[in-house]
């Protein structure tokens, strides 16, 4: 903020009266000396709500909001978080938003941008853009609210945007820091500055619906240079004014209220807090529940294939744990006595392990205090060991491999049923229900597929299937022709498959070519809606069979359709497999730090072994290993392109 006024006065070189003069002369700004405070703020919605730093309108009776065709508006505090240095504005105009990555993937060295008004008094009203990069990924004395950039920030760009390379917002740039780095060292630090993480904007977005719901879900357009980045935000940011002597203050916090009830249960759409205090024009952060000023943001990791042949199931996990935070943040938590907000980390291990072990450092390094994760057996498996190492407890939503939980860590848990356990329930089906005598088995050499292929194997032949062929392929064949030339020879009336959709579907494809009508059965990693999609016309109905690990009775099939609704109307997709779990995964993290009064995970994480949480996907409570307790499988099959439940078994 650039102030002239109290203890803030700023002395430049160039008097106030300097200032009055530029301000007369364009009548659209307000008259000289009416105004003691300027700064930057941009558009988040498309009906006027603004975002900018706390300390931009601290202090002010009266706040205008100048467009960049210098026209002013009244502008209104709808919401404040002094501790986070963050504020929200309403001004009756429509605006041109910025998107607000929640899921940017900057990094240490990634470019970085803004766009605000500095020093108007002598260097003009026109906004200015500067570039730079993110040189740290926390601010003062290693504060994580905070990224540090070297990108030229002055008085007056204070609560402005700072964009990524695509022009989407990922912080709100901050002056203010500067300037005590220049009152501690007695220096003016060169290059070094700082801007609040746009996570925090969002947790306080959360706590009031009238703002959160009409957030862009998506980046407006696309740019491909910095002079796009520029135009964009161009259109969106504002230059902020104001006037008085006496801060928009908050409410006193009242005494300490008894201890807050337990986390309600996760509900297919949670309300928001009906106990967050409203003073007049202003929402404060819940400060009736919780006794410790200012948000508490805890990192929840989650990590899978965001890339790669299985990236739509990765994508797919992902969207069920970030519809967790965004319900989470809507119930207003408080733990520890501070109200408690979600942030998700996204990482991509590309299916594969040593991308695994990378990402699982990098989550540790950022602070995660939980993780979500991984995808497939492969990946979760060498990951374990860092989590392991750190402390810090980890659910995988659909790993299924029975050695993930029997290392004898501690924090590893799974949200359905192990192989042993699938193949178990499997083999019962086929031979009761499928009539299966004949079985050829061919597994994708992964240790996700070799292990339920394995544990298939065994368990068939103890109820007498004969397995009349064996195979073992890479996990990148497409092409299968010696495979099903031997499949033909050894006529099987049904064929087992090991691995995922990516290769089941040309498989299929090709069986199909080549006059191979036997059934085909599998288990979760081909019970997908991309199978369904791709095989609709090749697969005749009640032909393939596939089961996934874990399942929902009848009473509680209304709350999964539920969800799959507020799924597709969140991300636009249909949900693919395991989606619920990694929402379930999340709550139950949040349950454990709720129980503990305790986001740390050496506190919380006793809490695990006993927990009971009444999820999407069923009541969840772990063994003394972490598997699921009273694991159940749901056993599909396709019709007409269509993914149908055949039951659900335990």
């Amino acid at each position: 903020m650039y102030s002239l006024i109290k203890s803030r006065v700023v002395t430049i070189g160039i008097s106030v009266l300097s200032t009055m003069v530029l301000l007369m002369s364009s009548e659209a700004y307000a008259r000289a000396g009416e105004f003691s405070s300027s700064g930057t703020a941009f558009a988040i919605t498309k009906n006027g709500y603004l975002a900018t730093n706390f300390h931009v309108i601290d202090g002010l009776d009266e706040i205008k909001a100048f467009d960049q065709n210098k026209k002013g508006y009244t502008a209104e505090v709808v919401a404040v978080d002094p501790s986070n240095d963050l504020a929200i504005l309403s001004i009756n105009h429509p605006t041109t938003p910025l998107f607000l990555e929640n899921n940017a993937r900057v990094r240490k060295g990634s470019e970085v941008s803004t766009l605000g008004f500095p020093n108007i008094d002598f260097q003009g009203y026109e906004s200015k853009f500067t570039n730079g990069s993110i040189t740290a990924e926390s601010g003062l004395g290693g504060d994580v609210r905070f990224f540090q950039i070297s990108t030229p920030i002055q008085p007056g760009n204070s609560g402005g945007p700072l964009l990524d390379s695509r022009g989407s917002v990922i912080g709100i740039v901050s002056a203010k820091l500067n300037d005590k780095i220049t009152l501690i060292k007695g220096e003016v630090a060169q290059n070094v500055n700082y801007a609040v993480k746009v996570q925090y904007l969002l947790a306080m977005i959360a706590s009031t619906r009238l703002v959160r719901d009409q957030l862009l879900q998506s980046a407006s357009k696309t740019v491909k240079s910095r002079e796009d980045v520029a135009e964009l935000a161009d259109s969106a940011v504002y230059l902020i004014y104001g006037k008085g002597k006496d801060a928009v203050k908050p409410a006193k916090t009242p005494a300490a209220a008894p201890t807050p009830s337990p986390v309600a249960p996760p509900v297919a759409n949670a309300p928001e807090n009906p106990q967050a205090a409203k003073v007049p024009g202003i929402l404060l952060v819940n400060p009736q529940v919780a006794t410790k000023p200012g948000v508490n943001l805890v990192r929840i990791g989650h990590v899978g294939p965001l890339t790669g042949p299985i990236a739509h199931l990765g994508r797919d996990n992902e969207n069920g744990a970030r519809l967790a935070i965004q319900d989470l943040n809507e119930l207003n938590i408080v733990i520890g006595g501070q109200l408690t907000k979600f942030e998700l980390i996204a990482e991509d291990d590309g299916a594969d392990p040593r991308q695994a072990i990378s990402a699982a450092q990098r989550l540790v390094n950022s602070g995660v205090k939980g993780v979500v994760g991984h995808l497939n057996s492969g990946t979760t498996i060498p990951a374990s060991k860092i989590y392991f190492q750190a402390g810090i407890p980890q659910i995988s939503p659909s790993a299924t491999n029975p050695r993930y939980t029997s290392q004898g860590y501690g924090t590893t848990y799974r949200m359905v049923a192990n192989d042993e356990v699938t193949a178990g329930l499997m083999a019962k089906i086929l031979t009761k229900h499928l009539a299966a005598k004949r079985i050829a088995i061919i597994d994708d050499g992964t240790v996700f597929g070799t292990g339920v292929a394995y544990a298939f194997k065994r368990k068939a032949e103890q109820l007498g299937i004969a397995v009349v062929n064996t195979q073992s392929i890479g996990s990148g064949i497409r092409s299968f022709n010696a495979e099903i030339v031997a499949i033909k020879n050894s006529t099987p009336d049904m064929i087992f498959f090991g691995g995922m959709d990516n290769q089941a579907i040309p498989l299929i494809q090709q069986l199909s070519a080549q006059g191979v009508n036997a059934r085909f059965v599998g288990s979760d990693g081909i019970c997908t809606a991309e199978l369904a999609q791709q095989t609709k016309g090749v697969i005749q109905d009640n032909q393939v069979f596939c089961a996934v690990s874990g399942g929902v009775e009848t009473n509680r099939v209304a709350r999964l359709d539920s969800f799959k609704r507020r799924y597709k109307d969140r991300f636009g997709l249909d949900l693919q497999i395991y989606a619920p779990y990694a929402y379930d995964a999340v709550y139950t993290l949040s349950m454990a730090m709720k129980h503990a009064d305790s986001v740390e995970p050496q506190l919380y994480q006793r809490y695990m072994k006993n927990i009971k949480v009444n999820g999407v996907t069923g009541v969840i409570s772990f063994d003394v290993n972490g598997d699921v307790q009273q694991p159940a499988i749901t056993f599909y099959t396709f019709k007409n392109g269509q993914r149908v439940s055949y039951g659900v078994s335990r």
